[in-house]
C-alpha cells in the first residue's frame, strides 16, 4: 500500500513537471503581451500581480491536468 501511494505521488510529480515545462513558453508569451500592453511604463512601474497570477494559475492547471492523466478524473 505504501509503495502504491509513493508511486502515485511520484507519477503526479512527474506529470506536473511535464505540464509545467509545456506551459512555460505560453506563460512567457502572456507576460510579454502584458509588457506590450503596458509599454509606456512596464519596466519602471512594478506590477507583481502579473507574474503572481501566471505562477498561481499555471501551478493549479498543471496539478489538475496531472490528476486527470493519472486518475482519469478530477481528484
Amino acid at each position: 500500500s505504501g509503495s502504491i501511494i509513493g508511486l502515485l505521488f511520484l507519477s503526479e510529480l512527474r506529470f506536473y513537471w511535464i505540464f509545467l515545462t509545456a506551459y512555460m513558453f505560453p506563460a512567457f508569451v502572456i507576460e510579454r503581451t502584458f509588457a506590450t500592453f503596458f509599454i509606456a511604463d512596464y519596466e519602471s512601474k512594478k506590477r507583481p500581480w502579473i507574474s503572481t497570477a501566471l505562477f498561481v494559475g499555471i501551478f493549479f492547471i498543471c496539478h489538475i491536468e496531472a490528476g486527470f492523466v493519472i486518475f482519469g478524473k478530477l481528484i
